[in-house]
Parts: C-alpha cells; structure tokens; sequence
C-alpha cells in the first residue's frame, strides 16, 4: 500500500521547501474538493444511505471481478 511515498529530509533546505510545496498544493486542492462536495453533499449522502455497503458485498465483488479477468485471459 505504500507505493510512491516520497520521504524529505526537512534539514535539507531544498528538500524542506519542496516538502512545503507539496503541502500548499494539497491545501488549495482541499479547498476546490470542498467546494466541489458542498455542491454534491445532499445526493450523496443519499446516495450512501440508500446503499447498503458491507465488507461482505466488497469481497463478493472482489471474487466476482477475478473470475471474469481469469475468463478473459483464458479466451
């Protein structure tokens, strides 16, 4: 799960101004998916609570998607 994690070395000046770099990107992208969610809040806490979700279903759908891939590679 830890696929491209970059580490920085903040005694590093360079390192330590590109570690805050990433952090003021972060926080004006926060911003515009706040504002996206405000938009879109009310249909999708339907949504969810329409849905059922469960573990259970997850790993259903997981085993359901492996064997359609197994029958595509086997064709």
């Amino acid at each position: 799960m830890e696929r491209n994690i970059r580490n920085y070395d903040i005694t590093d000046p360079m390192q330590a101004f590109q570690f805050v770099s990433v952090l003021l990107r972060l926080a004006r992208h926060s911003l515009k998916l706040r504002a996206c969610f405000e938009q879109r809040k009310d249909t999708v806490c339907d949504s969810l609570v329409k849905s059922r979700w469960s573990k259970l279903a997850q790993i259903e759908e997981e085993e359901e998607k492996k064997c359609i891939g197994r029958e595509k590679t086997q064709k």
